[in-house]
């Protein structure tokens, strides 16, 4: 049973990736409920998450920091025609990376 305390109490990675898909499971499972013809839909995702804080549940503070340092699509194209690596910090690609093609062996469409 201490595990599962662990699991959801002690701050790593883990637990961080579990409490956030609880969250937005319950949250998207409750959205879906129907009153009177309304449903608040992926708003439920925001109030599961205010809950769960209510509730003592928690993830570290750097994970979150990690998970917020994401920076937009137009940002990483400017900071990547620019050169500047620097401003891009976590989220710009490995120097040279790139994806020449994918090949799934099947027809998809």
């Amino acid at each position: 049973m201490e595990w599962l305390n662990s699991l959801f109490f002690e701050h790593t990675p883990l637990q961080a990736v579990v409490i956030l898909s609880i969250i937005i499971a319950v949250g998207l499972g409750l959205g879906k409920i129907h009153v009177f013809g309304i449903s608040l839909g992926v708003t439920f995702v925001f109030f599961a998450g205010i809950l769960a804080g209510h509730l003592g549940f928690s993830i570290d503070s750097n994970m979150l920091n990690y998970a917020e340092s994401f920076l937009s699509e137009e940002e990483i194209l400017r900071s990547i025609n620019e050169g500047d690596r620097e401003a891009v910090g976590r989220t710009m690609p490995a120097k040279g990376l790139t994806l020449e093609s994918v090949e799934y062996g099947i027809k998809l469409f």
